[in-house]
């Protein structure tokens, strides 16, 4: 049995080792054309042949051995499928105007196991719509980008991207992407503590993106930071948008209502954002989901553009679909305005009063939406004998304030009735 076992073992480690040495045999070696080099300090000319050499020989796959490579210019990568790094990889730019790995016609490549140093965008890849398309970033390390750390070039649609496992420090901007679908998860961002006249966000989104398993370490500098900008449409699933130095906010959005159908999505999130809303509009997409996230107790879920006119802005296409249940101290925490359009109850921002508020007056209401009376907070109130009689308002006597207004029909303000308490009385 002991026998049978080791020759077990043994086979194991034999097919180990030749899987091993199969999966590198196919590959074009970086370190074999730096020995070739007579440049010891430079390593751009040498890595550039041996992306050359992948591409003559229809290999198509390069292999970074573990080392320091240096670069003064950028590489261009298009004869490359498949790039890896074995061991610890450093790849640095020395030349902070020019990026490190760069291609404007790939439709499929895998990026694993590299660590990116300095240049402008370090990663940079552009598809001109081939369909099928499809990019792998894995298990890779982006140190002080000057520009942007990956960038999907434009026109690059038709491509699904996957950027997973890796770190991102202190990167003027970590994506731009305008891919149909982007999908980062399982990854870490700290943002750039340098300050700048104008802040970018940490990542820009044209296409689709999906975000989840995301821990965000923030480094605000100036007033105007955020994580992301959104022109399409966004997914943030479990991401820790953190509140280091007070945070910032989670989603600028600049994509409008209309169609194709657009939307912004923040879900199991930690949103610190101190006093500035988790999602600010400057349009407004065909949907807003917030849905059970926490740290928004100091700050509004969202704010609008004032420079928006709600009454006219969502025209042919109908009204907006938003669903909000994480609310803070703000009331609903969104704008009035915006209240016609939130799925569910609704809570006034009102202060209370002792006369107690209306039903709306003002916006396109749907049937079956509530409005609560913020005035109507109860507790229990005794007569002189002691019975509880009534529930009542904590700062007010008066019994006869609703707890809310139903809208029984649609309509500019629609129609609608009273919800009145029920009177409790002791046998």
């Amino acid at each position: 049995m002991v026998r049978h076992l080791l020759a077990c073992w043994l086979c194991c480690a034999a097919l180990l080792g030749t899987g091993y040495a199969q999966s590198t045999a196919g590959y074009i070696n970086v370190q074999d054309y730096i020995v070739a080099s007579a440049n010891t300090t430079d390593h751009t000319e040498a890595i550039r042949a041996a992306f050359a050499e992948a591409g003559r020989t229809r290999k198509y796959a390069v292999l970074f051995p573990s080392g320091y490579y240096a670069i003064s210019d950028t590489i261009d990568i298009s004869a490359a499928n498949e790039i890896v790094g074995q061991g610890y990889v450093r790849i640095e730019q020395r030349d902070p105007a020019k990026g490190i790995f760069h291609t404007a016609g790939k439709w499929r490549i895998t990026i694993k196991g590299l660590n990116f140093i300095g240049g402008l965008d370090q990663i940079a890849l552009g598809n001109p719509n081939t369909d099928q398309g499809f990019y792998i970033i894995s298990e890779c390390q982006f140190f002080t980008a000057n520009g942007t750390a990956v960038r999907l070039l434009e026109n690059t649609r038709s491509t699904h991207c996957v950027i997973e496992k890796c770190a991102f420090m202190d990167c003027v901007q970590n994506l731009v992407t305008v891919c149909d679908m982007t999908h980062l998860r399982d990854c870490w961002i700290s943002t750039s503590p340098v300050q700048r006249d104008e802040p970018v966000a940490a990542i820009v989104n044209y296409g689709c993106l999906l975000v989840e398993h995301l821990l965000g370490v923030p480094r605000p500098q100036g007033a105007n930071n955020r994580w992301i900008d959104n022109y399409g449409s966004v997914t943030c699933r479990s991401v820790r948008f953190g509140g280091e130095g007070g945070g910032f906010p989670a989603v600028n959005n600049f994509s409008k209502f209309g169609y194709p159908p657009t939307h912004v999505t923040l879900e199991d999130c930690y949103v610190y954002s101190a006093q500035r809303p988790a999602i600010h509009l400057e349009e407004i997409p065909n949907e807003v989901n917030v849905l059970h996230c926490n740290g928004l107790q100091d700050t509004w879920v969202m704010d609008v553009s004032p420079q928006l006119d709600l009454t006219t802005y969502f025209g042919k296409y109908g009204r907006p679909l938003l669903r909000i249940d994480s609310t803070g101290t703000k009331g609903t925490g969104i704008p009035e305005a915006l209240w016609p359009y939130l799925q569910g109850a609704i809570t006034r921002q009102d202060l209370p009063s002792p006369e107690g508020d209306g039903p709306p007056t003002v916006g396109r209401w749907q049937r079956g939406q509530f409005l609560v009376n913020r005035n109507g907070d109860t507790r229990h109130v005794l007569d002189a004998n002691g019975k509880h009689v009534n529930y009542a308002k904590p700062q007010y006597a008066a019994i006869d304030e609703p707890y809310g207004w139903l809208c029984i029909e649609s309509g500019t303000p629609g129609a609608w009735v009273a919800v009145k308490f029920v009177v409790m009385e002791e046998q």
